[in-house]
């Protein structure tokens, strides 16, 4: 099962870094899916983001920063997976 987090509304290709609007809460250690016309990524989350500075979680409607371990495009949607 896997519940969509938001869309990536920009990526800092120099950071490796995409930046999204929640719509769910996320934590360090949750597995979440990047999916777009050319991305299909599966990891897990070890780094978020928040006015730069690192955070242990995010709620509903914070604007974040999570490291990827590839490129990603804006308009990508993001999903936090069950586990």
């Amino acid at each position: 099962m896997k519940f969509k987090l938001g869309s990536v509304n920009d990526y800092y290709i120099r950071v490796g870094v995409m930046a999204l609007k929640l719509e769910k809460k996320i934590a360090l250690g949750d597995t979440i899916q990047v999916k777009g016309e050319k991305t299909n990524i599966v990891q897990k989350v070890d780094s978020i983001i928040i006015e730069h500075l690192p955070v242990r979680s995010a709620r509903p409607g914070d604007i974040v920063g999570i490291k990827t371990d590839v490129s990603v495009q804006p308009g990508d949607v993001v999903y936090k997976l069950a586990t």
